[in-house]
């Protein structure tokens, strides 16, 4: 795998399906940029994983890249078929709280 210096550099970039670790085509960066948020920005990535039935529609996902990173994650989707989270944010003094 590349290392790549800044979020622009991630634009059309492409995936290998060997690099992916389940049955895929590959996959595709369809745009990558800079957006600032309260406490630093991040880069909002924005894919599409091939799927190995050519006649199915790609498997579209968006990952958001912190400029600074605490060490936490947090991954959810599946159409809110299996649950969803109803995000809703606080500002208090320019710092931004997730309430759950």
């Amino acid at each position: 795998m590349v290392a790549y210096a800044s979020c622009s550099d991630l634009r059309h970039v492409a995936i290998l399906a060997s690099h992916i670790g389940l049955p895929t085509r590959g996959a595709d960066i369809l745009s990558a940029r800079h957006v600032q948020g309260f406490g630093g920005g991040y880069c909002r990535v924005l894919g599409r994983v091939g799927s190995i039935d050519p006649a199915a529609a790609p498997i579209r996902f968006e990952v958001n890249l912190p400029e600074t990173w605490n060490g936490k994650a947090l991954q959810f989707g599946g159409g809110a078929f299996d649950g969803y989270f109803q995000l809703r944010y606080k500002t208090l003094s320019k710092r931004m709280y997730f309430i759950g």
